[in-house]
């Protein structure tokens, strides 16, 4: 075991050292690609209730409907919170089998907050769970926040996984 490490060490300094600058009067031929700018549209990143929207892994989102449930009896919120629950559908329009999860959601309020989903009895039998979705496949549930009340100015984040970076954006009212 000691000579593994011992070896494993001499590789990473030796590696460290041939990434040193180049000695003087010596010219280094760079083999990177040049930078080629191309123009790309610009596409759409903010979205309504209900606006169907195709995400980069080939699934389609519609947010369906905003409800504002009632804190049930074995749930609190803070003073001066309310429940905010959303619907979302998921369809499987691409190509290959795809992952859903209520953790790719966050939901942002006019204070500038940006708020993971919360859990409770309110929609214990609608909550969005986590899966796959076969090519075609379809889930529809909930997704609950505890935001600030009559917030005018949410919305909710679509963040995709954690090895993407989507940012699309649902304006909730």
């Amino acid at each position: 075991m000691k000579k593994v490490m011992v070896i494993i060490c001499s590789i990473l300094v030796l590696g460290l050292v041939g990434c040193g600058p180049a000695p003087t009067g010596v010219k280094v031929q760079s083999t990177v690609a040049p930078v080629v700018e191309t123009t790309k549209p610009v596409e759409k990143t903010v979205f309504l209730l209900n606006e169907v929207v195709k995400t980069s892994n080939g699934a389609t989102i519609i947010i369906s409907k905003l409800t504002k449930p009632k804190v049930g009896e074995y749930d609190s919120v803070k003073p001066g919170n309310e429940f905010v629950m959303v619907t979302v559908t998921i369809t499987n329009s691409g190509k290959d089998i795809i992952a859903y999860n209520p953790f790719d959601y966050k939901m942002q309020n006019s204070q500038g907050q940006i708020l993971d989903g919360t859990y409770s009895s309110v929609n214990e039998n609608t909550a969005l769970g986590t899966g796959n979705l076969a090519i075609g496949g379809k889930v529809t549930g909930t997704l609950l926040f505890e935001q600030p009340k009559n917030d005018k100015a949410l919305t909710l984040v679509y963040t995709g996984n954690m090895f993407s970076a989507e940012g699309i954006t649902f304006k909730l009212n």
